[in-house]
């Protein structure tokens, strides 16, 4: 079968063959909107350039670099999610996605050894880079952007997932079915991230006259070692609380195994409601309400404003992703109602 050529790839797109290159070559000269045909095209046509030729003639690598815990990573659903939807924005742009391991010193680390090689064009990071990492960062001038940043004013290009609103989002439909008694079990680990999801619950809970009972917002590293006995010793309690907003999917699944083998029927006795909206939550028992960040989303505006370093671009963009979806399962229903017919989705 013949190989695709830049001058189908222009023909079929409706542009100018040099309008393609200047695509496949990350240069300025395109519109937003001619490049993102361009790219789709490219996609349909399972179009592969010569890469060998286009480090020579663009003096680049088609290489970035993601950086971040492999481990994590590797076992972190919603990490995963994210890092999978990069490696397919990154193929469509015809780069490679380098899994780089977090060091104690950016400095010791493969990917600062990449950019003292010319071995990368860019990074992701999937943490908030500390002071000396954005120190060599904008020494050497290199391209990056970090996704699912927490950072209030963060002075870098970044994707930001608006939790506020997704655990005020998560709130008021519990407000909205009837509970009174709703604890926050959020993540002390993370600063910003805690303040940010706790901004959310409070101003859904103020907004609809409902008292706050202090220690009921709680904190954790988000491991079910930390969760179990946190969510054991809230339901304990014999003024116990009728509802959880989880700051993440797999801790409202913990705590809902954790009131389970309490004895206590979800949602019948205590409903649960989630953030992330990950494959596993409907895969549970009973299926998990939550609310649905798009992994996808951030990981095209990652390589969009990667791409636009890139291509010259100086000024700092903060994306942000509507987090606001929420997606209605069994997990949570009116308090004290019997919810019929719940059965695993296999």
């Amino acid at each position: 079968m013949p190989k695709t050529n830049i001058r189908q790839i222009a023909q079929t797109a409706g542009v100018s063959v040099a309008a393609v290159s200047y695509v496949l070559n990350g240069k300025p000269g395109v519109s937003a909107g001619t490049r993102e045909r361009i790219l789709q095209v490219i996609q349909e046509m399972n179009y592969t350039p010569n890469m060998n030729s286009r480090r020579l003639s663009c003096r680049k690598s088609f290489n970035l670099f993601l950086v971040t815990d492999p481990e994590s990573t590797l076992t972190n659903l919603f990490y995963s999610a994210i890092a999978g939807a990069l490696l397919s924005e990154c193929m469509v742009r015809g780069y490679n996605l380098v899994l780089s391991a977090r060091e104690a010193q950016f400095s010791e680390s493969a990917a600062y050894r990449a950019i003292l090689e010319s071995n990368t064009d860019g990074l992701i990071f999937l943490f908030a880079p500390d002071k000396e990492t954005l120190s060599l960062l904008r020494q050497e001038e290199v391209p990056f952007v970090v996704v699912d940043d927490h950072s209030a004013a963060p002075d870098y290009a970044c994707v930001q997932a608006d939790y506020a609103l997704a655990v005020r989002t998560a709130t008021e439909y519990l407000l909205e079915l009837g509970h009174r008694k709703i604890a926050l079990l959020g993540r002390s680990d993370l600063p910003d991230f805690l303040k940010a999801t706790g901004e959310g619950f409070r101003k859904a809970m103020t907004g609809c006259g409902v008292p706050i009972r202090e220690e009921w917002i709680t904190g954790t590293n988000g491991t079910p070692e930390e969760d179990r006995p946190c969510v054991r010793t809230l339901l304990s309690d014999e003024d116990r609380p009728t509802a959880f907003v989880c700051a993440g999917d797999l801790q409202a699944i913990t705590g809902m195994t954790e009131a389970r083998s309490m004895g206590l029927a979800v949602p019948e006795d205590v409903s649960f409601i989630g953030v992330d909206d990950l494959p596993i939550s409907r895969l549970y028992y009973p299926a998990l309400t939550t609310v649905h960040i798009d992994t996808r989303a951030m990981a095209g505006l990652a390589a969009e404003l990667l791409d636009r370093q890139m291509r010259g671009e100086k000024e700092v963009h903060v994306a942000h992703v509507p987090s606001a979806d929420l997606i209605c399962r069994k997990s949570a229903a009116v308090p004290g109602r019997t919810v019929r017919g719940t059965t695993p989705i296999l």
